[in-house]
């Protein structure tokens, strides 16, 4: 009987590596085979993974962009007032927002203005008393000036299509 060579080292095969019919590789190159082939699936994994995650950020929709710089933002002001109480009641609660004093649904010019855009206590101000603007208002006043807050109420009716480089401008702003 005729041996065999191995695919890869040329060497004979040993008659103890006839399985089957289809043995092409000695038991070193078929150890070193399959290890190789391992790592190339690792690597294949690894960079479905990477192009995913690439593909993931190019995707994001001008809604889904407006949410992420949203959040970013309102991280962002709670870090700023971080020292400060509650811009309502003066006072210290357990958990804070990022409240606006225009609404950020319907005032969309004003969704990401620092001024429009301050430290609320979460449960009494902000969510149980609808923002509390009397009150928002008096302290905003005390805040940021009279000027900027008649600004804000000048312009609280402007409409603006926030562009995808713009959102993307105002994230790397508020991230960093």
């Amino acid at each position: 009987m005729k041996l065999k060579p191995c695919k890869l080292c040329k060497e004979s095969l040993p008659l103890t590596s006839y399985t089957s019919t289809q043995a092409f590789y000695c038991n070193n190159c078929r150890v070193v085979r399959k290890l190789t082939q391992q790592k190339e699936m690792q690597q294949r994994a690894f960079e479905r993974l990477t192009t995913k995650k690439q593909k993931k950020q190019t995707v994001l929709s001008i809604k889904q962009l407006k949410a992420k710089v949203q959040r970013v933002f309102n991280k962002w002001i709670r870090n700023r007032d971080k020292d400060l109480p509650c811009i309502s009641c003066l006072k210290w609660a357990n958990k804070f927002d990022a409240g606006h004093f225009w609404a950020m649904g319907s005032k969309s010019s004003l969704r990401y203005n620092e001024d429009n855009c301050h430290k609320q206590c979460s449960f009494k101000c902000n969510k149980n008393l609808a923002g509390n603007q009397g009150e928002y208002r008096i302290q905003l006043i005390k805040k940021i000036g009279i000027d900027r807050v008649d600004w804000l109420q000048e312009h609280r009716n402007d409409i603006k299509s926030w562009k995808r480089d713009e959102l993307m401008e105002l994230l790397e702003k508020y991230k960093g």
